[in-house]
């Protein structure tokens, strides 16, 4: 059987898939990720088949427009401005994921992808099966992401739907004209809501010890199987795990503090090398900045005291040497900082990060700075509060859990019984 597993976004929306990918190739079965271009070298490092789509979400993502929006929080008006540059070469991201699409048995979407995906199952006659990072799917018993942090009783299944139906407003115009280009009627509603409402099958890749699945979510339609994490693969990757001056300034003393805001271009390099500086120096600690995708201007700047720089790493390598995590709140930051079992502090800046910090700040695994309030003073006391010895036992204890679920292993295994069913 060959699935071809469909994403648009960020690493942290693009790694997992890869992850999932190579469980599905480890039982047997082909996979392939249909992913934007700049994630051609993930795929090429794990062996893993690729069709790439016409857009650097990188380069995407230095837009001035898209930087002041994230800074904001304004989701929507962020995904707005991203549309309007899918938009823009919208023909050829309708082609590359129809040749994708021709070349698979299964077609398996993110959130980020799923109203095309399914008008690629209906034309094709592919089933289809969608993915979840987060907790996206209607239930009565949490509210939207994005909407509250706590339940709002009677009112969370509207929160859901409205949700639903303002991210259906945003994909439209994208998801028409693919409908056009193949030859189907003219949608009148969201094709993703619409196969949800009817049983399409959910596969949740997010930890059940950190979101706790609704009992409304029935187990016949939703599988939480825990994160899809790369785990031993990362090392076939290149990184700085590979370099041995960084690998001997890493162990030549105390674990350090990892600070990295991932894909998030919410400071400058410069700016995140400042902080890094004035923190290890008001803590006397030793901190590794994660450029992530932001920028230095020169790899040769003077770094301050205590401070080394790390590009491309393996995250699950690099913080068994370190004390704690300070990111952004994405989901695959959040569950790598988890599963590391190292207390976090999380700064969250929009969509689903306020709700992953809210989890770990809920297992007492660590604590929440709002980015609003991010500057070097209050992130190095909330560092402080953060590697008490409180946190660091319910850090401990919940990578002990989350250890235990089944991943991407089992996601893999869920994905083939379901394409199955459905051959």
């Amino acid at each position: 059987m060959r699935l071809m597993l469909f994403s648009i976004g960020s690493r942290g929306d693009a790694q997992p898939f890869a992850a999932l990918g190579l469980a599905l190739q480890a039982q047997g079965h082909s996979a392939a990720l249909c992913l934007p271009q700049n994630f051609e070298p993930l795929a090429q490092g794990l062996g893993l088949d690729f069709h790439g789509l016409p857009w650097d979400t990188q380069d995407a993502l230095q837009d001035g427009g898209l930087r002041s929006r994230l800074l904001r929080g304004d989701v929507i008006g962020f995904f707005h401005r991203a549309q309007a540059q899918a938009w823009s070469r919208r023909e050829a991201l309708w082609q590359a994921m129809i040749t994708a699409a021709r070349d698979a048995d299964v077609l398996v979407s993110a959130s980020t992808t799923e109203d095309l995906v399914e008008l690629l199952g209906q034309a094709l006659g592919k089933p289809v099966i969608q993915a979840e990072l987060a907790p996206l799917s209607p239930s009565s018993q949490f509210a939207a992401l994005g909407v509250s942090l706590h339940s709002l009783g009677p009112l969370n299944r509207a929160t859901h739907w409205a949700a639903r139906l303002a991210w259906w407003r945003l994909n439209r115009a994208m998801a028409l004209g693919l409908a056009d280009t193949l030859g189907l009627p003219r949608l009148s509603g969201s094709p993703a809501l619409r196969a949800l409402k009817h049983g399409r099958r959910v596969l949740h890749g997010f930890s059940p010890t950190l979101f706790e699945p609704p009992s409304d979510w029935r187990p016949a339609q939703h599988a939480v199987t825990g994160a899809w994490q790369l785990g031993a693969a990362a090392q076939s990757l290149a990184g700085d795990h590979r370099d041995a001056g960084f690998v001997h300034w890493l162990e030549d003393g105390p674990p350090a503090v990892f600070l990295s805001f991932g894909s998030m271009p919410a400071l400058t390099g410069e700016d995140l090398l400042e902080l890094a500086g004035d923190v290890a120096e008001t803590l006397e600690c030793r901190m590794v900045l994660g450029l992530g995708w932001s920028q230095v201007e020169s790899s040769d700047c003077d770094l301050p005291e205590g401070v080394a720089l790390s590009g491309d790493c393996d995250h699950a390598w690099l913080l068994s040497r370190c004390s704690a995590v300070i990111h952004h709140g994405g989901a695959g930051s959040t569950h790598s900082a988890a599963l590391s079992g190292l207390p976090q502090v999380v700064c969250p800046l929009f969509a689903d990060q306020p709700f992953w910090a809210e989890r770990i700040r809920l297992q007492g695994a660590g604590l929440t700075l709002p980015f609003k309030r991010l500057d070097a003073e209050n992130l190095a006391a909330t560092l402080s509060r953060a590697l008490d010895e409180r946190h660091q036992d319910a850090a401990a204890r919940l990578a002990e859990r989350m250890q235990q679920e089944g991943g991407a292993a089992l996601a893999a295994e869920q994905l083939l019984a379901w394409s199955a069913e459905s051959a």
